[in-house]
């Protein structure tokens, strides 16, 4: 196991800056995921990882040893392609094998370890069959023991469930975590999808624009969000726009914009707000509760707009003063229906409140507001 720095890594393809000055530090054994939308630059540092790209600028470390300049076949990593890259005129056996063959072990030991590797992804006696006799995650699972056959010291997984269904993308998520933590490969994963992230990581670097938003682990990605890029990527949120009243501590008193203050906490301790300033507070749809008589404050008078029952809850859709929509999972068993009014509360812990000032996501969430109240 190594631990992987990455300093200030530039990457250019032209006049397009796809990975803008990153710095992130992996530790050893851990499984990291590198998460954002399509053209953010994730795959693009993945690729500069693995010796694919050299970075324009920056160095990569795996441990102590710069590894900036070595070729890809130096820097004793496994990597696993979006569409698994196993040849299908070989059986499984032979495309497990294929690493260790050039590196010219014996074949006494190729056996024993592609064997093994084969038992670890739950593919024994699966050596001789071809691709073709395989299912989609079968063949996940050859590519995954292709790259763990070699004993790397860095595993790169560039979106190895996109191809799959949702169902069996579900199971390979649980499979991934235990082959990971058997083996103990310090690895880095690339995904689109914010669930899979959450779902599997031990740490999760949100990047967009080539820039890293936020590094955590996945609960406080999702609970503390350091700005509104993060909160609207990361699962939903109802973002209610605001300028501040009053700081007091880590309590936040917001205007809103139909004239009922919200209190809120701020997730940084980088930012200092000022009365007047102008954010957003980022509220959870399950963070949204029914009014009770002992509700604290930050009651939100709604008139509800549409109801879809999930199953498992109500998601209902309410507009606050003719300006604004809120997103709120409810009780599955409320019968509640459009056109009634509801009093919504949320706890001053759930309420996140994210500076406006130099957020190049601010006009985005703007829009969004604009768009949701101009749906009916």
């Amino acid at each position: 196991m190594v631990s992987i720095s990455i300093n200030e890594v530039t990457k250019t393809f032209g006049e397009v800056m796809a990975v803008d000055e990153i710095s992130i530090d992996i530790e050893e054994g851990e499984l990291f995921t590198l998460l954002g939308p399509s053209g953010c630059g994730k795959t693009t540092l993945l690729r500069v990882i693995a010796g694919f790209y050299h970075p324009d600028h920056g160095q990569i470390f795996f441990d102590e040893e710069d590894i900036t300049k070595l070729p890809p076949h130096k820097r004793d990593t496994g990597m696993v392609f979006q569409n698994y890259a196993i040849w299908p005129h070989m059986k499984v056996f032979d495309n497990v094998a294929f690493g260790l063959e050039i590196r010219k072990v014996p074949s006494a030991e190729v056996r024993k370890r592609v064997e093994a590797v084969l038992e670890a992804v739950r593919l024994g006696g699966f050596g001789e069959r071809t691709p073709y006799q395989l299912s989609g995650g079968q063949q996940q699972r050859v590519a995954l023991a292709r790259a763990l056959v070699i004993n790397p010291k860095v595993l790169l997984l560039d979106e190895p469930l996109s191809n799959l269904d949702a169902k069996l993308r579900v199971e390979m998520r649980h499979e991934l975590i235990r082959i990971q933590k058997e083996f103990g490969t310090t690895t880095v994963y690339v995904t689109h999808d914010q669930e899979e992230a959450l779902s599997i990581s031990d740490r999760v670097a949100v990047i967009n624009l080539g820039r890293v938003m936020q590094v955590d682990n996945p609960r406080d990605i999702y609970s503390d969000p350091h700005n509104l890029f993060v909160a609207d990527f990361i699962g939903s949120c109802t973002f209610i726009p605001g300028s501040i009243i009053s700081v007091d501590g880590g309590a936040i008193s917001i205007k809103t914009p139909w004239g009922l203050p919200l209190e809120g906490r701020c997730t940084r301790t980088d930012v200092t707000f000022n009365k007047g300033d102008e954010v957003f507070c980022a509220i959870r749809p399950e963070d949204f509760k029914v009014q009770t008589p002992s509700s604290p404050h930050n009651d939100i008078p709604t008139k509800i707009s549409s109801v879809v029952f999930t199953g498992r809850y109500n998601q209902v859709y309410a507009d606050v003063g003719g300006t604004q929509r809120v997103q709120a999972e409810l009780d599955a068993e409320s019968k509640l229906k459009r056109g009634d009014t509801l009093t919504l509360h949320v706890l001053h812990k759930d309420t996140i409140i994210l500076p406006v000032k130099d957020d190049l996501f601010a006009p985005r969430i703007q829009e969004i507001i604009l768009g949701g109240a101009a749906a009916d």
